[in-house]
């Protein structure tokens, strides 16, 4: 539509929401030849006029005329009714004739509603508020963030804005969560480019706990610890802080363990166990009281961990400080007479006494440390430690039992067979192995023995499952026969111009082992019909039967000797 401008208007003679700037319109009004909601051709600002435009639609105290307003329009030749001008007039913000508007449209210049017929133009006229003859067409250019619609797609500022937070102290942390489209600013890139007074939510660090004060920002759980020794007191509080908690707080994390008794003192902070040690000993008297000290106690005092097991028995002298119960040892050798009773000592008993503790039982003879105790003593004649089933002896005696005698406990066992010979002294069950083969022969027996079986018998686990065939020749184990162990190389004889009977010699291929002798000898005939004849264990009579010959060797048993 000739010049026209689409939402809202030119720059240059173009429209903004329905006004010119420079030749356009202005929120309605014109400046220099625009209109603003209902202004003229003359030009109007706000709705008035500037070089004959009009100012809330028409003129001060009720329009003009040549120009002037009919309750803020123009009568004739350019003046406008209800807003409107004749002759490039109004009528209800359009033309009644000669190139007016009607609707808002104009001709020739004309605004209604300060622009044009549903905001377009006809001949210079406006789309959305734009101007004909005073304004001039928008030229679409890159959009940048300047609050004007640079591409003229009647978007202002679209894509070219970032979404901020409001950060009025420039901490980084936000003083809420609601954000707003801001025009970025590529010098600030630790706030997400957003200007000053701002910053992107994805950049920002927190929620601020005192949006005015760039130095606290945040919230940090503190305790008071006013003399700086690690001791706090009081609760857990959430401080608002910058970097770290101020004078007198410490984070909870790194507080002692135990609490501060004394917030004032820096050298007592603690509550101690404490219990009397005047003589310093390591022994100590009186209850368990709670002290407020420093890394330690005062003198006299100890923690009672580091006390003694006892307590102290004389807190005045260090060398006595515990009830011992002791018994009476004159000889020393660590077995008592008499009963026990309490005495305040130092470390050790006094001299010929003992800890009844230590004692290992009551002395038999005090005056003679190696006699001590009455025991029960086992009969062992040979001193194998294998002791007879004897009853046992009672006896004063010390560390070693008396000849012929021994400690049940140091007997190996209590049946000993034979007491006058440390070397036999056990019952086995045993089966004769003469020949000491592995191989036994006869019935299981018991023998006085050893650690092992006399000579000539075997324990029965240990014989082959077996019986031995010969129990004197110890190569001789489950078979005393062996059937054609001895053999010969083989002989054939031929029939065909020769004699019927011939001999042939051979050799001894298997002979029998040691322990055996040769027995019986046979022929062992492999192929023809002759027949075959042993002369001696290397010799044979071989004979044709027709023209048939036969191949033969020797065989024969070996016998155990």
């Amino acid at each position: 539509m000739g010049g026209g401008n689409t939402a809202g208007g030119n720059a240059a003679g173009g429209n903004a929401a329905g006004g010119n700037a420079a030749g356009g319109n202005a929120a309605g009004g014109s400046a220099a030849g625009g209109n603003a909601a209902g202004g003229d051709a003359g030009g109007n600002s706000a709705g008035g006029n500037a070089a004959g435009g009009n100012v809330a639609g028409g003129n001060v105290a009720g329009g003009e005329a040549d120009g002037g307003n009919f309750g803020g329009g123009a009568t004739f030749d350019g003046g406008n009714f209800g807003g409107g001008e004749a002759d490039g007039g109004n009528f209800g913000g359009g033309a009644s004739f000669d190139g007016g508007n009607f609707g808002g449209g104009e001709a020739d210049g004309g605004n209604s509603g300060g622009g044009n017929v549903g905001g377009g133009s006809s001949g210079g006229g406006n789309v959305g508020g734009g101007s004909g003859g005073g304004g001039s067409a928008c030229v679409p250019s890159p959009e940048v963030c300047d609050g004007i619609d640079n591409n003229c797609n009647q978007v202002i500022d679209e894509g070219v804005t970032v979404l901020c937070g409001d950060d009025a102290d420039g901490d980084r942390y936000v003083s809420s969560t609601a954000t707003s489209a801001r025009c970025p600013d590529s010098t600030r890139p630790l706030f997400g480019s957003c200007p000053a007074g701002f910053v992107a939510p994805q950049q920002s660090l927190g929620t601020d706990c005192a949006p005015a004060n760039a130095a606290s920002y945040r919230l940090l759980p503190a305790r008071a610890d006013v003399d700086t020794d690690g001791r706090c007191v009081g609760s857990i509080v959430q401080a608002c802080v910058g970097i770290s908690l101020g004078a007198g707080q410490r984070d909870p994390a790194a507080c002692g363990a135990q609490d501060d008794c004394n917030d004032a003192d820096a050298q007592r902070y603690q509550l101690l166990s404490a219990r009397a040690d005047v003589d310093n000993d390591t022994r100590c008297i009186g209850a368990t009281v709670q002290d407020c000290a420093g890394a330690t106690l005062a003198p006299g005092r100890r923690i009672p961990s580091s006390c003694g097991t006892q307590d102290d028995c004389n807190d005045t002298n260090a060398q006595l400080y515990q009830l011992l119960s002791t018994r009476a040892d004159a000889d020393s050798d660590s077995f008592c007479a008499g009963a026990a009773a309490n005495e305040c000592s130092g470390a050790a008993p006094g001299v010929g006494r003992r800890l009844a503790t230590t004692c290992l039982a009551d002395d038999c003879n005090d005056a003679d440390a190696s006699l001590f105790s009455i025991s029960a003593f086992i009969i062992d004649a040979d001193g194998d430690r294998r002791c007879s089933s004897a009853p046992s002896v009672n006896q004063c005696a010390g560390n070693t039992a008396p000849p012929g005698l021994s400690f049940p406990f140091n007997c190996l066992s209590q049946n000993d067979c034979n007491d006058s010979n440390p070397a036999i002294y056990q019952l086995l069950s045993v089966r004769p192995d003469g020949d000491n083969d592995g191989f036994c022969f006869g019935p299981t027996t018991s023998q006085c023995s050893g650690a092992t079986p006399p000579s000539g018998f075997r324990l029965p686990n240990t014989c082959n499952v077996v019986d031995d065939c010969r129990d004197t020749n110890p190569l001789a184990t489950a078979q005393c026969v062996l059937l054609g162990a001895y053999t010969t190389t083989s002989a054939t004889k031929t029939c065909f111009a020769v004699p019927p009977t011939e001999t042939f010699t051979v050799s001894a291929t298997n002979i029998c082992p040691l322990g055996f002798t040769l027995g019986t000898l046979s022929t062992q005939r492999s192929a023809g019909n002759g027949s075959c004849t042993v002369i001696n264990q290397t010799s044979m009579s071989m004979t044709c039967n027709g023209l048939d010959g036969a191949t033969c060797r020797i065989v024969g048993a070996c016998n155990a000797i």
